[in-house]
């Protein structure tokens, strides 16, 4: 690597990589309790796990992917479609229910 790339991501700081790493593991951990316990029935453990992995998803993409410090307009990309998931998403676990 040339010394100006280097001098160019010397600046870059692991931190913030490593509290998502452990909110993800967190996350992760948090998901495997909820499928292991038995307070929640079966047809409803679908619910906190989407919001849970919408989570992680939201992590994921903000901070690995960059999208905290580009252009808003990606924001909005990742998040106009998430409302219309939910929809589909309640209306199958209703019809599973039903």
């Amino acid at each position: 690597m040339s010394d100006q790339a280097t001098h160019q991501y010397s600046g870059h700081s692991k931190r913030p990589y490593t509290r998502i790493f452990v909110a993800l593991v967190a996350v992760t951990f948090v998901e495997m309790l909820l499928t292991l316990q038995q307070f929640i029935p079966h047809e409803f453990l679908p619910i906190p796990l989407v919001i849970l992995s919408f989570a992680k998803i939201a992590l994921v993409a903000m901070y690995y992917m960059h999208l905290y410090g580009d252009n808003k307009l990606f924001t909005y990309m990742f998040l106009v479609p998430v409302p219309f998931v939910l929809l589909i998403m309640a209306a199958l676990i209703i019809d599973l229910l039903v």
